[in-house]
C-alpha cells in the first residue's frame, strides 16, 4: 500500500477528508468497531480570552490509550455547516511533524471576509508516530458565531492494512 506519507495530498480530499479513494492509496478501513465507536483520539480547541486565535490538539487519550500513536491526519475549522474557514500554523514543538495545507475552493463564501485563509487546513508532514501535535488557528476578520475541528487521523498504513478515523470534532466555541 502507498499514501502520502509527505502530507502532499491530492486535493480531493478536502472534500470528504476521507483517506484511500483508491485502494493503492490506503486500501480498505480496518478500524475495529469498538475503536469506531471509542476512538483512541481527540481534538481539542482552547480559546484564550483576550487572544484573536484558537489553540487546536489533535492527540492520542494517551491516560485510556497509551500505545496508540497516528501517521496522518487531515485538520479543518468547520462553521456554518462549511468546512475550511481561517487558517492554521503548527506551534513551534509540532513544527517537524504538521504544516498548513490549502484546501482550494473551501469554503464558499459570498463574503470574503468570512473565508479568508490560504492554509485552511492542516496536515502530517511526515509517516512518523505521533501522539500529539498542536496548531494555532486565526478566524476570518468578519466570522463570528460557532466553530467546531474536524479531524480524519490515519492510525496505520503499511503491508498489514489501513487503520483511520473519520470526523472527530473538538466540542464548539464561539469566535
Amino acid at each position: 500500500m502507498e499514501g502520502f506519507g509527505s502530507g502532499n495530498l491530492p486535493g480531493a480530499v478536502c472534500e470528504d477528508m476521507v483517506p484511500g479513494r483508491k485502494p493503492s492509496q490506503h486500501g480498505e478501513n480496518e478500524v475495529s468497531q469498538k475503536d469506531d465507536l471509542d476512538p483512541p483520539f481527540l481534538v481539542t480547541a482552547t480559546k484564550l480570552d483576550d487572544k484573536q486565535f484558537i489553540i487546536v490538539n489533535v492527540g492520542v487519550d494517551q491516560a485510556r490509550f497509551p500505545n496508540r500513536g497516528f501517521k496522518g491526519m487531515l485538520l479543518m475549522a468547520e462553521a456554518h455547516g462549511q468546512r475550511g474557514h481561517g487558517y492554521f500554523v503548527p506551534l513551534k514543538e509540532s513544527k517537524d511533524f504538521i504544516k498548513p495545507f490549502n484546501c482550494v475552493n473551501l469554503p464558499e463564501c459570498e463574503d470574503i471576509g468570512e473565508c479568508q485563509g490560504t492554509a485552511n487546513a492542516m496536515v502530517h508532514k511526515n509517516p512518523q508516530v505521533k501522539t500529539n501535535v498542536s496548531a494555532l488557528w486565526f478566524p476570518p476578520s468578519a466570522m463570528t458565531g460557532e466553530i467546531t475541528f474536524v479531524v480524519t487521523v490515519v492510525e496505520r498504513n503499511d503491508n498489514k492494512g489501513s487503520v483511520w478515523f473519520e470526523n472527530l470534532t473538538s466540542l464548539p466555541i464561539f469566535v
